[in-house]
């Protein structure tokens, strides 16, 4: 069997876009559709796993990649010359192609699919779409026979903020010394949540349906979501934080179709002491999403062809085996891995360029 068969699965906590939201590549069954870059969706016919060599690939602002070393990666590579009429460097992009893991350079920029597609099958309004992302960001909802309730907990500042941008009735009342708490009843709009947002701060995320919305509803959606959560540092760049992975992903490409920018993904590990006087810990993971407002900023990826072009950093060679999964999907589309483009494995033998 050919070496280029194998060493190409991804570590189990690969993010891979289904058709029924955001999942580990280890849970990704045959009865899923992957969303390819072009978006369409492809059933999977095969899954493997096994133990491989793995290499880790830094890109600017997205998640770690960990995959077997042939994996190969939608590519373009870019060379600076000395230009002797300006007297100064010239960029050149090449055009994309093929690479696989272990010949990844700084000189070269993964492909991010930005999300085309512009569907509103429930007519969700702006205003509707603010409330969506306030729950996003702070929101919890109380489900009860006569009395349900859309809550959002924040800062007096932002709830204040928040409720004014609200059209339908809710009720602002005081949570503590420093936070306020919104009460929304719309059956409509807890239904959506339900299907489509997630329940528990660690579970959210913003699905495919909501992700496919025309982008000026969408717009709503991250307004409310940054209203309610996030915190401008400086005058040009905005942060928030989340505990789960299947957000910060989703924003990211929720912002990257609305701003055509690159939200930056960093993940947190927090290690804590549990009280009570013993030595025992616990780890809490969490992921900080920056987007930069600022026009003029130096950033490490471009936007060509409907796509981001984001910069390999680096890359890490372990000698040690961990075990890998992999998928197979329908005819020789490419899909996405914690957000870039790769190689379907049934292209194996179609796909045969390699960098020098």
């Amino acid at each position: 069997m050919s070496n280029r068969k194998l060493n190409q699965g991804f570590t189990f906590d690969t993010k891979i876009m289904c058709q029924k939201g955001i999942k580990n590549i280890k849970d990704v069954k045959k009865t899923d559709s992957i969303i390819t870059p072009d978006g369409n969706y492809k059933a999977v016919t095969k899954i493997k796993k096994q133990e491989q060599q793995i290499v880790t690939i830094k890109a600017y602002g997205i998640l770690d990649i960990k995959c077997g070393y042939n994996r190969m990666f939608y590519t373009k590579q870019t060379f600076s010359k000395f230009d002797q009429a300006s007297r100064g460097k010239i960029k050149t992009i090449l055009p994309p192609e093929w690479i696989t893991a272990t010949n990844l350079s700084r000189s070269d920029y993964i492909g991010i699919p930005i999300i085309k597609t512009e569907e509103n099958p429930l007519d969700i309004t702006k205003k509707e779409a603010y409330i969506l992302g306030g729950y996003i960001g702070s929101g919890y909802f109380k489900k009860q026979e006569n009395d349900s309730n859309i809550i959002l907990t924040m800062p007096k500042d932002k709830a204040l903020k928040f409720s004014k941008n609200i059209l339908l009735d809710h009720l602002l009342k005081e949570h503590s010394e420093t936070r306020d708490r919104i009460f929304i009843k719309s059956p409509r709009l807890l239904e959506i949540i339900e299907k489509n947002c997630g329940v528990g701060a660690s579970e959210k995320y913003i699905s495919n349906m909501l992700l496919d919305l025309p982008i000026n509803i969408l717009e709503g959606l991250l307004a409310g979501y940054f209203d309610s959560e996030g915190f401008l540092i400086g005058d040009a760049t905005m942060r928030t934080k989340t505990m789960s992975k299947n957000l910060a992903v989703s924003l990211q490409f929720a912002i990257l179709k609305c701003y055509k920018e690159l939200a930056a993904i960093q993940y947190n590990k927090i290690i804590k002491k549990v009280p009570g006087g013993t030595n025992e810990s616990k780890t809490y993971e969490n992921y900080t999403v920056y987007l930069c407002t600022k026009k003029n900023y130096k950033a490490d990826f471009f936007i060509e062809e409907d796509i981001a072009w984001t910069q390999v950093l680096g890359i890490t060679m372990k000698n040690n085996y961990e075990l890998v999964y992999d998928i197979k999907i329908e005819d020789n589309s490419s899909y996405m891995a914690n957000s870039a483009i790769v190689e379907n494995v049934q292209c194996l033998f179609d796909c045969t360029i390699i960098k020098n």
